[in-house]
Order: structure tokens, then C-alpha cells, then sequence
């Protein structure tokens, strides 16, 4: 019902005004009376195309109204939120710029502040940031606090990743950062470049399937016009009795709203929320419940389990065989193979759930280790991360640190860090680590400098992992208009068909 309610809000242009006034934007109601203007003219017009009665027209006039508002939100959310990608994109590029300069937070923060003037929520975000520096004498970390009012405006892995680095030169009065600075640079620049080359593959996909609704539309409106010729061929008698029948015009009407919803969902799924936040896909404690199980599988006791299951869904079987009725044999069958199959489902989908979470998350972590070893050792770093890791990193990286701490010189901690999750570049970039603390400064610093531009390839790819799992439901949205038309076609010639038996019968169809 909530959903319910969320969809028809936008209806009333007060609510529709409010709304894209929260993006930053001015909607007035002359723009709002055009865009519905050119919707119920383009539902009167495929009205009359399909040859719908005029409640049936009502109807989509209607839809038509309500799908506006959607996609004006949309349209609207879209464009706030590319602004936002932008202005973030912008202050972290010219902080880091301003702290090579002059490596001060507050001065950073000053000189960045001119930069960024022109996007509102992020300048009113950088005055209070330093609005706390300056006046907050109550807070015994201002700079974290200061940061966090950013943050928590922007939501996103690599300014988090940015603060820290920059506060802990701060806090330390490092002058060695220059290069961990570089390559703060260098991903942020690769996802920057990313990002906008992934926007022009949606826009490209949107523009597509965009192009298939209508196209599928205006055939199954050239389909209906032959039908109604088809219908005045055959006599006076039966004219519209096919376009006029009941049948035809419920199933074209629902033809119809199926479309005008699949556009909608089109419009409203690519809304740029992705662009920034990539922190949001998370699910803690469905991951925490999936380790659990497959963390203590013991296929013995499954197996054990999957056998009761099947003893006791098989009197349904035996009945079959002894009634000789294929209907209780095949459930009966049907049943006791899923019982037996289930354990092993279970066990391989959930460690493939893990998988792709690990994908995601440990290239972000590794962004973050790779900054902080040009200041700590290896072992240090990976335990200070524990804390701000991922759910799913947790539990190996707990394991590591107790591994790496009974044993320092052994590599055989960082070849199990992730046992049988891990994948081969996952397990390639960790065993680098090795390689780091055994080597000296200068050499360890090359070392760095190859794992964080090998990284970029783990990050592209745990990216575009999380982009589709946002996007979920748009590769369907593609297939469903062809689905339909061909439904929606073979219908029509069923009723055509009808009609010329009917017609050649000398009687009428009902």
C-alpha cells in the first residue's frame, strides 16, 4: 500500500514541485501542463490507432498522467545526481591538488571551497566542514568531525579513503606522502573515466530499449489496422466485431499499460544513484548468515538430513506407481530430487553470493591498505583495517593478522587468506603484500605503485558488479516488449482467425 501511495503522489503537481525542488531544481506548472499535455495527446493518439473505446482511452489518459510524474522525478534525480558525481569528482581532485601545495586540512579546505562553489550541497558541506575546524573547540577530533559532515553528504569509498589518508599526515606531520597522494590520484582519475564511459553504455542501453517499446508498440498498432481492414472486408455485418470485441480491447488495453509501466521502470531504474554511493549495496547480515552456513557445511549431515526429507515426500511417489497416475508419480519424483539436491544448491549458491560480495568489497580494501603502506608495515595496516573492512573481509582478515603475528616470515598465512573463496587475482594482488614487507623502502614503494595500477582491474570489475546488482531488472525490461508483441500478435491473428470462420460460416462472432 506504501508503494502504492509512492507511486501516485506524483500526481499532484504540489507534491511533483516539492520533490524535484529537493534535487535543486525549479519545476513550474507551465513545463508540467506541456509534458501532460504531450502525454494524453500521445495516449489519445495509440488509442485511435488501436481503435479503443473511449473508456478504454480514459484509462491509458490516466496511466498516462501518473507515469509522468515518475519520469519527471526521474528525469530530475538523474541530473541531481550527475551534478553530485561531478562536484564530488571536483573536490577530491582539487584537495588533493590543494594539499600538495600546502599539506594543511583547513587549508586545503579553504582553497578547495572556490573550486567547488556553484553546486550547493556541496559548498554548504565544505563551510561547515570548516566552520567546525575553526570554531569547534568542544571535539577532541575536529578534522574527523569536519570530514564526516562530507561523508555523510557524499557517500563514497574514495573520499573516505582521501580523509584518512589526509588526516593521518596531518596527525603525523608526514613528509613522506607525495606518492600515496599520487596514487589516491591516479584511482580516482580511473574511476572518474570509468563512470563516464559506464553512463554513455546506459545511455546507449536506455536509447535501445527505448527504441525496441515503441517499435514493438507501433507494429502491434500496424497489426490492429489490418485487422480492422480485414473486418470491413469481410461485410457490414461483422465491422469491428474483432477491433470492437471485448477481448480485443481488454487485452490491448493491458498490452498497452504493461508498456506504458515497462517505460516507466526504464526511466526511474537508471536514476545515477550508482554514480556515487557505492557503499549502499551492502547486506551485512544476509552475507554473516551465508558465511555461517557454509563456513560449517558438513555434507554428511546434510546429506543425512536430504535423505528424511526424501523418505518422507516418497508415499507420494509409491502412490503414483501403485494408482498408475503420472500426476502423483512425476510430484513424487519431482520432490524427492530436489530434497536430495537442495544441500548442494544451497551450499554452492551461497558461496557464490560470497564470491561476488568478496569481488566487490576487497578491491575497495585494497585501495585502502595500498595508501597506507608507504607509513605502516604490512601486517600493522591490515590490522588496522579490520575495524572499517567489510563484512565479508572480517572474519579472513581477523584470521591473518593471528596467522601473520604467530608466524611473520611465513608466507603460508597469506597464501590461506581466503581458503576456498579465493580467486586467482584476488590471491595474486594479496600474496604482493608479502613481497612488500620484505623489500626495502624504495623497492617496496615500485611494488605499491604495480599492485595499485593491477588493483584498477579488481575495482573495475567489483564495480561493474555492483552496478548491475543496482540495475537489476533492466536486461528483463529489454526482453519483455518482443515477449509481449508476440503474445499480443498471435492473439490478434487467433481473433482474425475466428473471425474469417465465422465469417465463412455465415454466422456472427461473439
Amino acid at each position: 500500500m506504501r508503494k502504492l501511495r509512492g507511486i501516485f503522489k506524483y500526481v499532484s503537481y504540489s507534491q511533483l514541485s516539492r520533490t524535484v525542488a529537493g534535487y535543486g531544481y525549479e519545476y513550474s506548472i507551465k513545463n508540467h501542463m506541456v509534458a501532460v499535455a504531450i502525454s494524453l495527446s500521445a495516449m489519445s493518439l495509440a488509442g485511435l490507432l488501436f481503435y479503443l473505446n473511449w473508456p478504454k482511452i480514459l484509462i491509458l489518459a490516466l496511466a498516462s498522467i501518473v507515469v509522468t510524474g515518475i519520469i519527471v522525478v526521474s528525469q530530475f534525480a538523474y541530473m541531481a545526481n550527475n551534478a553530485r558525481f561531478e562536484a564530488l569528482a571536483n573536490y577530491m581532485e582539487m584537495m588533493i591538488l590543494c594539499f600538495k601545495r600546502k599539506p594543511k586540512i583547513l587549508a586545503a579546505l579553504e582553497q578547495t571551497l572556490e573550486y567547488v562553489r556553484g553546486h550547493q550541497e556541496m559548498e554548504m558541506a565544505v563551510e561547515r566542514a570548516i566552520s567546525v575546524i575553526k570554531d569547534d573547540y568542544a571535539t577532541d577530533d575536529v578534522y574527523r568531525k569536519a570530514f564526516d559532515i562530507i561523508e555523510t553528504a557524499f557517500p563514497c569509498s574514495r573520499l573516505h579513503t582521501l580523509h584518512s589518508f589526509l588526516l593521518s599526515v596531518e596527525r603525523e606531520s608526514s613528509i613522506d606522502y607525495q606518492e600515496s597522494l599520487d596514487n589516491i590520484y591516479f584511482d580516482i582519475r580511473s574511476w572518474i573515466t570509468r563512470t563516464y564511459q559506464y553512463q554513455a553504455e546506459l545511455k546507449s542501453l536506455k536509447r535501445k530499449i527505448s527504441i525496441i517499446i515503441f517499435l514493438s508498440v507501433g507494429i502491434v498498432a500496424f497489426f490492429a489496422r489490418l485487422l480492422h481492414k480485414a473486418e470491413v472486408s469481410m461485410s457490414t455485418e461483422t465491422t469491428n466485431v474483432i477491433t470492437g470485441g471485448a477481448l480485443f480491447q481488454v487485452s490491448t488495453l493491458v498490452f498497452m499499460l504493461i508498456f506504458i509501466a515497462l517505460y516507466s521502470v526504464l526511466q526511474s531504474k537508471i536514476n545515477g544513484q550508482w554514480l556515487i554511493n557505492d557503499m549502499a549495496s551492502r547486506d551485512d547480515e544476509k552475507i554473516e548468515r551465508y558465511l555461517t552456513f557454509v563456513d560449517g557445511f558438513d555434507p554428511k549431515r546434510e546429506r543425512r538430513k536430504s535423505l528424511v526429507a526424501a523418505l518422507v515426500c516418497s508415499p507420494l511417489l509409491v502412490a503414483g506407481v501403485f494408482m498408475k497416475n503420472v500426476i502423483p508419480l512425476s510430484m513424487g519424483a519431482c520432490m524427492i530430487l530436489f530434497c536430495l539436491m537442495r544441500p548442494n544448491m544451497m551450499y554452492k549458491s551461497r558461496k557464490k553470493q560470497i564470491e561476488r560480495s568478496l569481488i566487490r568489497e576487497f578491491p575497495m580494501w585494497l585501495r585502502e591498505i595500498s595508501v597506507k603502506l608507504n607509513n605502516t608495515v604490512v601486517v600493522r595496516a591490515i590490522e588496522e583495517s579490520v575495524e572499517d573492512a567489510a563484512t565479508v573481509l572480517k572474519g579472513f582478515l581477523k584470521g591473518f593478522v593471528e596467522k601473520a603475528r604467530a608466524n611473520p616470515t611465513s608466507i603460508t598465512p597469506y597464501n590461506e587468506f581466503l581458503g576456498k573463496y579465493c580467486g586467482a587475482e584476488m590471491s595474486t594482488a594479496f600474496k604482493t603484500l608479502y613481497a612488500v614487507q620484505s623489500l626495502s623502502k624504495d623497492e617496496s614503494r615500485k611494488y605499491i605503485n604495480d599492485l595499485v595500477e593491477r588493483n584498477q582491474t579488481l575495482i573495475e570489475k567489483g564495480e561493474r558488479m555492483r552496478n548491475e546488482d543496482s540495475l537489476a531488472g533492466v536486461t528483463f525490461i529489454s526482453l519483455m516488449p518482443m515477449l509481449l508483441m508476440s503474445f499480443k500478435l498471435i492473439l490478434d491473428m487467433g481473433l482474425l482467425v475466428a473471425a474469417f470462420m465465422s465469417f465463412s460460416e455465415g454466422g456472427c462472432l461473439t
